[in-house]
């Protein structure tokens, strides 16, 4: 059974206003998070009113104003030129979940590099061929997030054409676990097989998991 198949819509009211919800089910504590952390921007920056766009963790999320009560809207990534919204926030909350999740399991909650869907990373064009892969990351630098992907055993090269640039959430369609460990530090380097995280470890080579 799909994350889509459990989906509920939820209205909540926050500091008076009717905010509507639609996600999977088994998403509930993120959505209460979620919900805490709405309530509390509200009160400071009044974000829920028609139109208006903020970032929340990995994903860019809109609010808009559906007859009396306000909808929360995400960008749709299966539309890859992220001009599309879905009032469906399963995939974002998931998202959320599994970042949070790795950042709890690894004990970086101090250390994490705030990173976006829509920021560049580098990849190896074997990656697209490969399921042994690694991911290591160094400095932001503008709208790059410092992460690479690259093969196990791959020698680097000098060549722009052995390289693509991708948006981050690309990763999807690559090795969808490697969008978990977006938010960890410069100098983690992690190691995946098979679309699985095999271990990942610090700056210093000290095991996180």
């Amino acid at each position: 059974m799909g994350l889509f198949d459990k989906t509920k819509k939820e209205k909540v009211t926050i500091n008076d206003k009717i905010l509507i919800l639609k996600y999977n089910k088994e998403l509930e504590n993120t959505a209460n998070l979620f919900i805490k952390i709405l309530e509390d921007l509200d009160k400071a920056e009044n974000v829920i009113k028609d139109n208006y766009t903020l970032r929340i963790g990995y994903m860019f999320y809109k609010v808009i104003l559906d007859g009396q009560d306000y909808k929360l809207l995400t960008i749709d990534l299966n539309n890859n030129n992220l001009d599309t919204f879905t009032d469906n926030l399963t995939n974002s909350f998931n998202y959320f979940t599994r970042q949070a999740n790795i950042i709890n399991k690894t004990k970086t909650q101090n250390q994490v590099i705030n990173t976006y869907f829509d920021e560049d990373m580098i990849i190896s064009k074997q990656t697209l061929n490969n399921k042994k892969l690694y991911m290591l990351r160094e400095e932001k630098n503008n709208n790059d997030c410092g992460w690479y992907l690259g093969v196990i055993g791959e020698e680097k090269t000098n060549n722009p054409n052995d390289y693509v640039k991708i948006k981050t959430y690309r990763l999807k369609d690559i090795c969808d676990i490697a969008i978990d460990v977006l938010q960890l530090p410069v100098g983690t380097l992690v190691i995946f097989d098979n679309n699985k995280i095999i271990y990942i470890v610090d700056k210093d080579n000290n095991k996180l998991i």
